[in-house]
């Protein structure tokens, strides 16, 4: 099989994301994309931070409509910081016959070359880039210099400019962000009251 990993903290999981996945299965003929949320991110210390269960179950709620997306807790189950590398040999480790892309956003395309051990991880692994329609995206100068990278990009990919920060800010002040996660999400996160000043959205909901 020909499988996308999908590596974020999705804090929560929105629209975006899905598309991202979406573009990334359909342009590289991807038989499955595997949501793996972060556990103990080392570039993200968000105080408003949904914990991993939650962030877990928001994403399988997500994907259920798309038979095309999996989920994964490997980095969740792992202690320490989260690094991609080490969620990559996991999952070698797990789909030993299987060709795998790593996904990532056109943002993340110019900090590859720090990453945590990028040599080996960009001979073991294919990437995938997603970027937005008239953005023009060059492969770092550093990453071009190694042999045997395969990063394929997406150039003309509809941008959804939707973020978790934002989400997450306009349910603490109670403003609409309905349409911008699938429902179950949406619903999932008012039931277990997360990113919230509770009372000020109860308000709001109820229109008071």
């Amino acid at each position: 099989m020909r499988i996308g990993i999908y590596g974020g903290t999705f804090n929560p999981v929105h629209i975006g994301h899905l598309h991202v996945a979406d573009v990334a299965a359909s342009a590289l003929h991807l038989d499955r994309v595997i949501f793996v949320p972060t556990g103990n991110s080392y570039m993200k210390s968000d105080v408003d931070m949904a914990s991993g269960w939650c962030r877990l179950m928001m994403i399988n709620f997500a994907c259920q409509n798309d038979d095309r997306f999996f989920v994964s807790k490997v980095d969740l189950q792992r202690e320490g910081p989260t690094y991609t590398i080490d969620t990559m040999r996991d999952m070698k480790a797990l789909y030993p016959q299987d060709k795998l892309f790593f996904i990532i956003g056109a943002d993340s395309l110019e900090q590859l070359p720090k990453w945590k051990n990028i040599e080996e991880l960009i001979k073991e692994v294919s990437f995938i880039v997603v970027g937005r329609k008239g953005i023009k995206m060059e492969i770092p100068k550093p990453i071009k210099q190694m042999k045997d990278y395969d990063i394929f990009i997406i150039r003309d990919a509809i941008k959804l400019d939707v973020s978790s920060s934002e989400i997450r800010e306009a349910i603490k002040r109670g403003k609409s962000c309905k349409y911008l996660l699938p429902l179950n999400v949406y619903e999932y996160i008012l039931d277990h009251k997360l990113y919230k000043d509770w009372k000020l959205l109860e308000r709001m909901t109820k229109g008071v």
